[in-house]
């Protein structure tokens, strides 16, 4: 029993790729990283290349964030052979309260623009 939980975990963790030079929370990686597997299929290596972010500040002391987000990435074509990928991801957080999470503060992702660059 011990064997499968620990293989159960080496797969689970396997599954939750890094994203390079990330400073954003956990919630709004996992986001980007599920809209650009939606979007573009899995990508490797994924990687922050630069952040803009646009407080939209609300009233009573509530600020919104627009976010874009522009990554690199890469997708095996062959055994050893990659594409290289641009990603730009449009995203927003919500300064309220998600009912659906029980966290403060959502994040919704607007938009996933993927070029393959060579």
């Amino acid at each position: 029993m011990g064997k499968a939980l620990l293989l159960g975990l080496l797969v689970t963790t396997g599954v939750n790729a890094e994203i390079i030079n990330s400073n954003y929370e956990v919630r709004l990686n996992n986001d980007i990283e599920n809209a650009i597997t939606n979007e573009c299929n899995q990508m490797l290596d994924l990687t922050i290349l630069s952040s803009k972010i646009v407080e939209d500040r609300i009233d009573q002391g509530i600020t919104d964030l627009k976010i874009t987000t522009t990554l690199s990435g890469k997708q095996r074509y062959d055994q050893n052979i990659f594409d290289q990928y641009e990603i730009v991801v449009e995203s927003e957080y919500a300064d309220a309260y998600d009912h659906a999470t029980g966290e403060y503060g959502w994040y919704d992702i607007k938009s996933v623009e993927c070029k393959m660059l060579f």
